[in-house]
């Protein structure tokens, strides 16, 4: 059975730590003690089996607590987005009127029947996009290393050059946080991620200059597909479930995370699209999934154990994702062997601990001056590993809180772990939460409140 209260408690944890993170006011200790009860709860929730009267008070606590989540989260991205615009020297008053634009769709999830149950969900979308987009323009050119990057990258690829083999600049006075094996001079030598964040990001490149556009398209997607999932579980139209992709749109960084240029939404649509391929029981799209999430950040592969947890991914399938994988990385290994393996794998495992890092081994070198090796991080993952997928079959709602919980072991107790990574986690707990309230309504479970105001 799904624990939904354990469910709902991670994504309010997750949301509490990420409030904490936007608030100028809060300490790090603050931050990562919220990130630690957040993992405890994710990893109880993913690996303990509750018994079935547990789960019935779940089901009726939950859309309380998912609504109680988007009061708590919609404040939060109205105090954001003042404190983002001041710091752009930019007047706020257009980004915060779009942004109230979504109040009387979140609230006809209540008992305020203000919109259809059909246009909730789009007018979320809408708004969501508009507010991303007025970001992006607020800030043309954002100074951020990876944005130069990208932009350089995509350049590249469609000049016919090999991204892996040329320069970057390094655009900070002091260096940046960047190993000796990868400096040189005043530029920094190859590019950091796996191809297909390259790829994806070209479209925005093309279309309008920018792969910040790409970016946002990949969050409004990925949300739609959250939507789609819960659709292929049984939930209608307008469903008070919905509101999980809402906060994944209306969260109080996913401005900032699409602003500043950071490749976090490419894994999130995967991670969603796999979502969808497990509700919907395609096996080859979930395979394809995983090839996604491989190619597009070094820390995917980490998400591969949950969803095999779930036993709904055949030898075909894995191997269709193994031969799409191969076909994306393949052509630019085999460009430059040496320089490929630079910027994907010695680029990371070389790179000097950030003091400034939001996770456990960051703090812990801040306090003390010693630096816990990165091999605790990969072990404590292969731990958390071995608790979320020691029971299987699983439900994709366990697999994806699993897949949370897995990477905030990992973040936590490595060197970095950036604001961008603890978001990542949310959306996984987003899955996790429409995962579950679809599973409970496929089921038969009494669905409260399932259409209050259509």
């Amino acid at each position: 059975m799904v624990a939904l209260s354990a469910v709902a408690g991670v994504f309010l944890h997750t949301l509490a730590l990420l409030l904490a993170l936007a608030g100028a006011g809060q300490t790090r200790a603050v931050a990562l003690g919220l990130a630690v009860v957040a993992l405890a709860a994710a990893l109880i929730g993913s690996s303990v089996r509750w018994p079935c009267r547990y789960n019935a008070v779940a089901s009726r606590l939950v859309p309380s607590l998912l609504r109680l989540a988007v009061v708590v989260n919609f404040g939060g991205l109205l105090l954001v987005l003042p404190a983002v615009q001041a710091i752009l020297k930019r007047p706020y008053w257009a980004t915060f009127g779009v942004a109230v634009l979504a109040a009387p769709s979140l609230a006809s999830y209540s008992r305020v029947p203000l919109m259809p149950p059909r246009l909730r969900f789009p007018w979320i979308l809408a708004v969501a996009m508009l507010l991303g987009g007025l970001m992006i323009r607020a800030e043309p050119e954002p100074y951020i290393d990876l944005w130069y990057m990208q932009q350089r990258a995509c350049g590249l690829v469609l000049r016919g050059e090999n991204p892996y083999a040329a320069l970057y600049p390094n655009i900070y006075p002091d260096g940046g946080d960047y190993g000796a094996a990868v400096v040189r001079g005043h530029s920094i030598l190859s590019f950091c991620y796996p191809p297909l964040s390259i790829l994806l990001a070209l479209p925005g490149y093309c279309l309008a200059g920018d792969v910040r556009w790409s970016l946002l398209a990949a969050t409004g997607v990925a949300a739609t597909l959250l939507v789609a999932a819960g659709r292929r579980f049984g939930l209608p139209a307008g469903h008070w479930g919905e509101l999980g992709a809402a906060l994944l749109l209306l969260h109080p960084l996913t401005p900032v995370v699409v602003s500043r240029g950071w490749t976090e939404p490419f894994v999130t649509l995967g991670v969603a699209l796999g979502g969808w391929a497990l509700a919907s029981g395609w096996g080859r799209v979930l395979g394809l999934s995983l090839a996604w999430v491989v190619t597009v950040k070094q820390y995917g592969p980490l998400w591969i154990a949950s969803v095999w947890s779930t036993g709904r991914i055949g030898r075909r399938d894995a191997l269709l994702g193994a031969a799409a994988a191969a076909a994306v990385l393949l052509p630019f290994a085999m460009a430059d062997p040496a320089l490929f393996w630079l910027g994907n794998v010695t680029h990371h495992l070389l790179s000097p601990a950030r003091p400034d890092s939001l996770s456990v081994s960051a703090a812990i070198h801040s306090a003390t001056g010693h630096q816990p090796s990165p091999a605790w991080g990969f072990a404590a993952a292969a731990a958390a590993t071995w608790a979320v997928v020691r029971r299987r079959p699983a439900q994709p709602s366990r697999a994806a809180l699993g897949g949370g919980a897995i990477l905030l072991t990992f973040f936590l107790l490595n060197k970095a772990a950036n604001i961008n990574y603890h978001w990542l986690v949310m959306s996984f707990f987003a899955l996790a939460v429409v995962s579950a309230i679809g599973e409970e309504g496929s089921r038969g479970a009494p669905d409260h409140e399932a259409d209050p105001g259509g």
